[in-house]
């Protein structure tokens, strides 16, 4: 295989809000199929792919390391429950730091970051703010973005656009669970925002 490793960070929303029954069974459920999704289909598209989970509210922490089993992962993403408000800039921070201590374990691999969110940022500084999307720009850190239930589409799609990643309102589990299938192929480094 010619193509390159890629690291991936699967940053979910996890806040009181991913409760809702608008995604069935629950906005959170249905995000963590999606993750799920993306984890197996990368292991049948190239198993140096590394993938690995972080859920946010307030704070944020990986959930699901890199390396672990799908089977394993399935078990850590579980169990995941929906609590607290919306830290965005917490979600990022993770994500950055996750996927550049992986990545230098790798010969110039692709680093990427899945952000999916129903909410509007409430919780400390702002992202763009704060400076880390320019820090995810900086190290080359594609950021996916993906707007569920009553996300703020603008601040999603700005993110999207400063990494170089791809902005998706999914309104449904079914839209939701493709883009994610969709977004374990290798990513290509032009991108362009777009609405589903």
């Amino acid at each position: 295989m010619n193509e390159q490793i890629e690291v991936s960070a699967l940053c979910i929303d996890k806040t009181g809000s991913m409760s809702a029954t608008d995604l069935s069974p629950t906005r959170l459920d249905a995000a963590k199929e999606a993750s799920l999704a993306f984890i197996r289909r990368k292991r049948v598209l190239d198993g140096r792919d590394r993938t690995a989970v972080i859920a946010f509210d307030t704070s944020a922490r990986v959930c699901s390391a890199f390396g672990r089993h799908p089977h394993e992962a399935q078990g850590d993403v579980r169990k995941l429950t929906a609590a607290g408000g919306t830290n965005i800039t917490a979600g990022l921070t993770a994500a950055l730091e996750a996927v550049t201590a992986e990545g230098k374990r790798l010969s110039s691999p692709t680093l990427r970051c899945v952000l999916l969110t129903d909410g509007e940022h409430n919780t400390g500084s702002a992202p763009i703010d704060a400076g880390i999307v320019d820090r995810l720009k900086r190290a080359r850190v594609i950021v996916d973005c993906i707007a569920i239930g009553g996300a703020g589409d603008a601040l999603l799609k700005e993110i999207a656009k400063r990494t170089g990643g791809q902005f998706v309102r999914c309104a449904d589990f079914a839209s939701l669970l493709r883009h994610y299938e969709g977004l374990a192929a290798k990513r290509a480094q032009s991108t362009s925002a777009r609405t589903r």
